[in-house]
């Protein structure tokens, strides 16, 4: 399934705001679970305090959430890095498999 960049913006926002990272950790959703951590990281810009101030309630309220719940070291850069180790891995074993 090809998702744009908007989609996974959208997407991530909404389970941001519910509160539902562990869904997405299980579902092993690197890409969005890297968007997550970054709207989390980044948190909600000021500039929708004049534009949407439900949201930008809403929004940092859920960023609070998500250390409080103990996500706090997962940032974008982190997701990353277990991708790449994930990744270095399955080289690995594909290696090695082909090579016996």
């Amino acid at each position: 399934m090809n998702r744009t960049k908007r989609d996974i913006y959208v997407e991530a926002l909404e389970i941001l705001l519910k509160g539902r990272i562990a869904f997405v950790v299980k579902a092993r959703d690197r890409q969005l679970l890297r968007e997550v951590a970054r709207l989390a990281h980044e948190d909600a810009p000021l500039v929708l305090s004049k534009t949407d101030p439900a949201l930008f309630q809403a929004w940092r309220t859920a960023v609070s959430r998500f250390h409080m719940a103990g996500w706090t070291h997962m940032t974008p850069a982190r997701v990353d890095a277990v991708q790449s180790s994930l990744q270095e891995k399955a080289d690995e074993i594909n290696g090695s498999l082909t090579a016996a």
